[in-house]
């Protein structure tokens, strides 16, 4: 069983029980923003779309098995032919729900209200070969965006493991990869079953994403003082390569376009090709960044929490500030024929047609989002 799947965390955790979402200093890590009130359920609609079956996705494999330029978010938002785009929304108290245009969802569902940082958080969710995984302290998956099971895990060495959480998964080269708490990290061929790299490490990974022959999980450390940032690179999500990297902690890491862009506390922005070499991004800001996602062909760099400031770029090299801020969370896909954007603030999801909007809010989930993905159903 997974340690890290609704077990509490030890005293090797920074914080009692489950993680805050905080740094040990306090800073807003992505997707934690909590200012907003549940509001009331929605409507289920078991009949809207069918199952899953299109191959690839956001954080899908290219079809000649070469890693894609963006595992983050969708960079080709078309479905395959005679499938339906979907979009999927996860979170706090094991919400999930589906949308087929980012602005109506349906078949909510959750098993708590009001839910916080705790064992039924789900934090992250991708998309590949017509299965939707989201992981947490469980890893759940689904096949329609409404029957939902949890995956079994096994420990790499068949005992036991520090429990900890899984923060965010990606796809590459027919396999999901994790990447959480307690340098918790794991690996699936099929979603269903997941294995757990056996290696405690004093560090939180915010964030994984996949690209150039490479798997690239970001965070920080936490005990000693001061916290440094945290790297981590692997070729097949079983072997890693740790590194921690002097300076503050990294927060969200996204691959496009052939390069990685990471980003953290204190403004800190860096850009790497393969996720060993990295050079430093100025965004002439010291606010605390909070995400970067890649989204319909560009980077996209948000301050933590309620953000007021955002930057772009389409090579990870150059970036320009965006005269408006998106939501956070922001993925695109197709509805409709045409690219929707589609974000959360807390516990309202929100639909644009660019990237600056204007911005659409939709109705209240009864919990936040933790995370968006997109993909299709046949």
């Amino acid at each position: 069983m997974l340690a890290a799947c609704g077990d509490a965390a030890t005293a090797k955790d920074p914080a009692p029980g489950f993680d805050s979402g905080t740094t040990p200093n306090g800073e807003i890590m992505p997707g934690t923003g909590r200012d907003a009130s549940p509001g009331a359920v929605l409507p289920s609609s078991k009949d809207a779309g069918s199952t899953v079956g299109g191959p690839g996705g956001a954080r899908d494999a290219a079809p000649d098995g070469a890693l894609p330029a963006a595992m983050n978010d969708a960079s080709d938002t078309r479905p395959p032919g005679g499938s339906t785009p979907l979009f999927v929304a996860v979170g706090y108290g094991a919400m999930r729900a589906r949308s087929l245009d980012g602005a109506s969802w349906v078949d909510y569902q959750d098993v708590q209200a009001g839910g916080g940082d705790d064992p039924n958080l789900i934090r992250g969710v991708g998309f590949a070969d017509g299965r939707f995984v989201g992981v947490g302290n469980s890893i759940w998956y689904t096949d329609d965006g409404v029957a939902w099971s949890k995956a079994s895990v096994v420990a790499s060495n068949g005992g036991t493991m520090q429990p900890g959480f899984l923060s965010d998964v990606v796809h590459a080269n027919g396999r999901w990869v994790a990447a959480g708490g307690n340098g918790l990290r794991a690996y699936s061929d099929d979603g269903q079953t997941f294995h757990l790299v056996d290696s405690y490490y004093a560090g939180h990974y915010r964030g994984i994403a996949a690209g150039n022959a490479s798997f690239v999980a970001v965070g920080h450390t936490y005990g000693a003082m001061p916290t440094l940032g945290l790297r981590a690179v692997s070729s097949d999500g079983e072997a890693w390569t740790i590194e921690p990297a002097a300076g503050p902690g990294f927060a969200s890491v996204a691959f496009g376009n052939g390069r990685f862009v990471a980003v953290g506390n204190m403004g800190r922005c860096e850009g790497s090709a393969d996720g060993k070499k990295w050079e430093p991004i100025d965004l002439t800001t010291m606010n605390n960044l909070g995400e970067v996602r890649f989204v319909d062909g560009n980077f996209v760099v948000r301050v933590g929490g309620n953000a007021t400031l955002a930057w772009t770029s389409s090579d990870g090299l150059s970036f320009a500030p965006l005269s408006s801020v998106p939501p956070s969370l922001v993925t695109a896909g197709e509805a409709g024929g045409s690219t929707v954007f589609v974000g959360a603030n807390w516990d309202k999801p929100t639909v644009g047609r660019s990237i600056t909007g204007p911005w659409t809010p939709g109705a209240k989930f009864p919990n936040g989002v933790g995370d968006i993905a997109y993909g299709w159903v046949r």
